[in-house]
């Protein structure tokens, strides 16, 4: 239902066709360990867009950037990347402006340290002008079903007091997620898919039966030993090595639950062969800290 002075009926854009559909692309790099390939972006850039105007649907990818770099803030640990986003998908503004998503990748992949998780933000534009800003009347989708890399977006989107930066605008748009993000907020308010109702979880089977855990990971994972676990509800974190050790030590705890990320999986390259050493070499540190 909407509000009574806001109609349901989507406005013209000012810039774009009627019924012009941009998409916003956020890369991980999971699948695209060589540079030299561009097959994701590609298919979506061409392809997709391609088999979207054989439909008489005008589509267009907009803006983009690395998943970690842009868009995916968990919990609150740095609302300069949702800042990112903001800029280049709502108002159109990026440090970088190509003419096509395609042409974006190669280009700031050329840098040697480029990774897809980090690449800086980019717009699409058109004779100087992004060719689509969020404005009035927009609807606006989030497709990514993970909750910790969707909640701060959907926050900023949703939210009209949500206040870690400055948006320089607002719109009104309607905004639905592919899943709720927030089980407690129950954001967003709209979803593509009903939110599950998960039951009997690993975190109330302990707790029922009086077992004490704890639960510890670096600050942007704590949402896997605790929100994961315990049906898209949140928890508490300790980032803390050291209290982890002491946790076990202490012998107060019937289970302690550790999460460290998976060396051959750190940058999600899923390439061994460029692994660097010093990530082992990390874990290695990690472990002996907890298990002297």
């Amino acid at each position: 239902m909407g509000s009574p002075e806001f109609s349901w009926k989507l406005a013209d854009h000012p810039r774009l066709p009627k019924g012009k559909t941009v998409v916003v692309v956020v890369l991980d790099g999971l699948g695209d360990a060589n540079p030299d390939q561009y097959n994701c972006i590609h298919v979506a850039d061409t392809l997709a867009m391609d088999s979207l105007k054989k439909k008489g649907i005008d589509a267009q990818i907009a803006s983009g950037g690395g998943q970690m770099y842009v868009t995916m803030d968990r919990y609150e640990n740095d609302c300069g990347i949702v800042k990112r986003e903001w800029d280049a998908q709502v108002l159109g503004e990026a440090p970088y402006k190509f003419r096509s998503a395609l042409e974006a990748i190669k280009k700031l992949r050329e840098d040697p340290k480029a990774n897809d998780q980090h690449l800086p933000p980019f717009a699409i534009v058109e004779d100087g002008k992004a060719v689509g800003p969020t404005v009035n009347g927009d609807a606006v989708v989030t497709f990514n079903f993970r909750a910790d890399r969707m909640a701060m977006i959907a926050k900023a989107l949703e939210c009209e007091n949500f206040d870690e930066f400055d948006w320089v605008l607002y719109p009104k748009i309607r905004y639905a997620g592919m899943l709720r993000y927030d089980g407690e907020l129950k954001l967003p308010s709209h979803c593509l898919v009903s939110p599950p109702n998960i039951e009997r979880t690993s975190g109330e089977y302990l707790v029922h039966n009086g077992i004490k855990t704890f639960a510890c990971s670096e600050a942007v994972k704590f949402g896997h030993v605790t929100f994961f676990r315990n049906g898209n509800w949140s928890g508490y974190r300790d980032p803390s090595m050291e209290e982890a050790r002491d946790a076990i030590l202490s012998g107060k705890f019937h289970q302690v639950c550790i999460n460290l990320a998976n060396g051959d999986m750190i940058g999600h390259t899923v390439d061994i062969s460029r692994l660097p050493l010093w990530h082992v070499r990390q874990l290695m540190k990690l472990l002996r800290t907890i298990m002297p």
